[in-house]
C-alpha cells in the first residue's frame, strides 16, 4: 500500500516537488552508517525507477549502484559461504534493487559497467538465508538465458562454480520449492550447453581425494545421482528429490543417447537405490512415480536391448555391494564383538523409537513393509515388455 501511494506521488509531483523527493533519497542511501535508512532509500529507489526508469537520475543511479556493490561485497565469499559481515536483510535489499535495475535497463544490464556486481551476485548463491538465495537464483537465471548477448567475462570454471553451488542449494534440506525450480532451470541451460559444446570439466588445483571428471556434465549428473542415494532424514530431503528426479527425467530427454548409454548406469544405479528404499518405508508415492517415469524415459531412448543390460549390470553391482556389507558385518562380529553389539543395540532403539511415531488411527502398529524384489520386478517387466 505504502509503495502504491509513494509510486503515485511520484507520478504527480512537479518537477520542484520531485527535486525534494530525490534530496531525501540522496540522504537516506548516503546514510552508510545506518543501514535501516540505507535500505529504506533503496526501497524508496525500486520505486523511484519502476516510475521514471534508470538513467532518468545518473547521479543517484551511480549513488545507489554504489551502494549495492558495497552491500553484496560485504556477503560475498569466494569459496561460496557467506562472511557474514552484512545483516541478510541489506543483501536482500541490495539484491532486490539491483534486480529492479535489471527490469529497468534490460539493454545495458549485462554491459561491463555491472561485470562486478554480477560476479558478486554469483558468490552469493550459498548465502545462508533462503531469501538472498532466491533472489540470487533469479539474477542467475536471467544472466544465463542472455549470456550470448552479455559482455561480462565469465570463464568456464566460474560458470562451472556457479554450478556446484546451484547443486548446492538443490542438496540442502528442506529446500522450498520456488528456490529449488530455479536451481533446476538454472542448471538446465548450462549443463545443456556443456552437453551441445562437451565441455570439459575443469580443476584450477589438485586436491586429495578430490573426484576427477571428463566432461563438466559427468560432474552434474554426478552429483544429482548422489543425492538421490543419499537416505538420511528421509523427509528433510523429498522437495529436493523431486526436483532433482525432474531435472534428470528433463537431462535424459535433451542428451544424445550416446551420452545416455554412457551414463545410463550410473543413473539406473541411483534411481533402483531410490525406489528401494522408498518401498521399505511410507514415502510419498511422487517419488517412486517420478523415478519410474526416469527409467521408462531412459528404456525408450536406449531401446530394450541396451537398457536390459545395463539393467542387468547395476542387478549385479547392487547384489554385490549386498554380498560385501554381510561378510563385513560377519567379520565385524567375530574381529570387534563389543562394536558389533553395540552398533545392533543402537539399530534396535532407533528401531523401536521410529515404531513409536507409525502407528494407525487405531493405536495398532503398521506393519513393516518388506522389499518388494523391485530389481526383479523391473527386470521382469523390462524383459517381457
Amino acid at each position: 500500500m505504502a509503495a502504491s501511494i509513494l509510486k503515485n506521488l511520484l507520478g504527480k509531483a512537479s518537477k520542484e516537488t520531485l527535486q525534494t523527493l530525490e534530496t531525501y533519497f540522496f540522504a537516506w542511501m548516503n546514510q552508510k552508517g545506518n543501514t535501516m535508512l540505507l535500505r529504506c532509500g533503496l526501497n524508496v529507489y525500486n520505486i523511484y525507477i519502476d516510475e521514471f526508469g534508470f538513467n532518468f537520475n545518473a547521479k543517484l543511479d551511480d549513488l545507489a549502484i554504489g551502494n549495492i556493490d558495497t552491500l553484496l561485497k560485504e556477503g560475498e565469499n569466494k569459496d561460496g559461504s557467506s562472511t557474514q559481515h552484512a545483516e541478510w536483510e541489506d543483501i536482500y535489499s541490495s539484491l532486490v534493487t539491483f534486480s529492479s535495475v535489471a527490469q529497468s535497463n534490460s539493454k545495458g544490464i549485462f554491459t561491463k559497467r555491472f561485470e562486478g556486481l554480477w560476479k558478486k551476485v554469483f558468490s552469493v548463491l550459498l548465502y545462508p538465508h533462503s531469501w538472498v538465495r532466491l533472489v540470487a537464483s533469479r539474477l542467475v537465471g536471467m544472466y544465463l538465458a542472455r549470456r550470448d548477448e552479455a559482455e561480462i567475462n565469465v570463464t568456464s570454471y566460474e560458470t562451472q562454480t556457479i554450478a556446484y553451488r546451484l547443486l548446492r542449494q538443490l542438496s540442502a534440506p528442506s529446500i522450498t520449492e520456488e528456490l529449488g525450480e530455479y536451481a533446476m532451470n538454472n542448471l538446465l541451460l548450462i549443463t545443456l550447453q556443456w552437453q551441445e559444446n562437451s565441455t570439459p570439466y575443469e580443476i584450477l588445483e589438485e586436491r586429495e581425494g578430490e573426484t576427477r571428471y571428463a566432461l563438466a556434465t559427468d560432474f552434474v549428473l554426478a552429483r544429482i545421482c548422489g543425492l538421490l542415494r543419499q537416505d538420511a532424514n528421509q523427509q528433510d530431503f523429498v522437495t529436493s528429490k523431486k526436483i532433482s528426479l525432474k531435472l534428470l527425467k528433463i537431462l535424459s530427454e535433451k542428451v544424445s543417447v550416446k551420452y545416455l548409454l554412457e551414463q545410463s548406469e550410473t543413473i539406473i544405479l541411483a534411481l533402483v537405490n531410490l525406489i528401494d528404499l522408498l518401498s521399505t518405508n511410507d514415502s510419498d508415492e511422487t517419488l517412486r512415480n517420478l523415478s519410474q517415469e526416469c527409467l521408462e524415459v531412459i528404456e525408450s531412448r536406449l531401446g530394450v536391448s541396451d537398457y536390459t543390460a545395463v539393467y542387468a549390470r547395476v542387478q549385479n553391482i547392487i547384489s554385490q555391494r549386498r554380498q560385501d556389507r554381510k561378510v563385513k558385518r560377519a567379520q565385524t562380529a567375530i574381529i570387534a564383538p563389543d562394536a558389533f553389539a553395540k552398533r545392533k543395540l543402537r539399530k534396535h532403539e532407533r528401531f523401536r523409537e521410529k515404531r513409536k511415531h507409525e502407528k494407525d488411527e487405531k493405536g495398532y502398529y503398521k506393519p513393516k513393509k518388506r522389499r518388494t524384489g523391485v530389481l526383479s520386478t523391473v527386470f521382469y517387466k523390462v524383459v517381457h515388455n
